[in-house]
């Protein structure tokens, strides 16, 4: 390859290095890169809901924003962004009924037409994300609401709390005490 490049082959000296390409994507089948992406998810939802919340953006601003949030978390969870793998045998539909058994309590409250938009595995993943963002502007909520003379107190919980989060989500978008089975690929 030296060779062709020396040559003057611009396609070799402008293709994009697939190993370093692959040392820097992300498995939805390893926790720890799983936890990756629910951390960049907080991060961007905190952002947005304070951004919102000192006036620094609009309200539609801020919805367009989640909106585009929840998206790209959806995506991910699918596979469908560039460095994000798939995990065979439980992104997608296997994922999805998961979903559904973890958060049978909240889909149950919802109007019979909601649920009927749940059929899809991305109506489903979709729905998982939006139902994180609540949980996520909870935790942001709650955090805000710390008295300044336990600032200290306030700056550990936040860790703590973001982690537990991160956490929880984590283990529902890896199966975490599921059994490890390929399941057929319909709902």
């Amino acid at each position: 390859m030296p060779d062709q490049a020396a040559a003057g082959n611009s396609e070799v000296t402008n293709q994009p290095n697939d190993e370093a390409k692959q040392k820097h994507s992300l498995s939805l089948g390893n926790a720890e890169d799983v936890y990756q992406i629910c951390f960049a998810f907080i991060e961007n939802v905190s952002e947005i809901f304070v951004r919102a919340s000192t006036g620094e953006i609009t309200s539609e601003q801020a919805e367009q924003r989640m909106e585009n949030v929840n998206e790209w978390l959806t995506e991910a969870l699918l596979g469908g962004i560039d460095g994000v793998e798939a995990k065979e045998g439980w992104t997608g539909a296997p994922l999805a009924r998961s979903l559904i058994a973890d958060l049978s309590g909240d889909i149950s409250k919802l109007p019979r037409q909601a649920q009927e938009m749940l059929s899809s595995t991305d109506g489903v993943i979709m729905f998982a994300a939006i139902r994180f963002m609540h949980e996520v502007q909870e935790m942001v909520s709650e955090i805000n609401h710390v008295p300044e003379t336990d600032a200290d107190k306030a700056i550990e919980k936040q860790g703590r709390l973001l982690h537990d989060l991160c956490v929880k989500w984590t283990d529902r978008f890896v199966g975490k005490g599921k059994p490890d089975i390929i399941l057929p690929g319909s709902l």
